[in-house]
Order: structure tokens, then C-alpha cells, then sequence
């Protein structure tokens, strides 16, 4: 499975899970989250040898959610508690 191919069935179950949690208090719990998943896709990159050449340690968090699009949730929960324009 490609890297963005990972991302995308990663990002609904991401999103699904930080809106059924987000009203607690879950701002530690959700930043600790963030740091796990980031760490696992980093871990299936540098494990599987035909992709160590295209992603590897340079991988940062602004490539992973910015470039890659991974969902973040401590970035869902400020949107959500953000104040609707208007």
C-alpha cells in the first residue's frame, strides 16, 4: 500500500474518533494521539524498503499533516472550539 494510500483510510477513522471525542477533555490525550500516529506512519515508511527512498527521517509532522494530508486532532479540536466566523 502506497503512503497515500495509508493516509486515506487512516483520515475517516481519525476524523470519526476526534468528533465522537471532542467535547471531553481530551487536549493532553489528543496532542499524546497525534504523536502515536505520526510515529506508526513513520514506522511503516522506514520499514518497508521500497518506500526508505521516496519518505524516510526527514518526515516532519508539517509533511505528514500539511504535504500528506493526515488528519490531526489536536488541529480538529481547535476548529471545533474555534468561534464560528460571523
Amino acid at each position: 500500500m502506497s503512503l497515500e494510500a495509508i493516509i486515506r483510510s487512516l483520515n475517516p477513522l481519525i476524523r470519526g474518533w476526534g468528533n465522537y471525542f471532542v467535547e471531553g477533555h481530551v487536549a493532553e490525550l489528543f496532542e499524546d494521539l497525534d504523536k502515536w500516529i505520526r510515529m506508526r506512519v513513520r514506522s511503516y515508511v522506514l520499514g518497508r524498503p521500497s518506500m526508505r527512498t521516496h519518505i524516510n527521517r526527514w518526515m516532519t509532522t508539517a509533511t505528514l499533516h500539511d504535504k500528506l494530508g493526515l488528519v490531526s486532532l489536536v488541529a480538529l479540536r481547535r476548529r471545533h472550539l474555534s468561534p464560528a466566523p460571523g
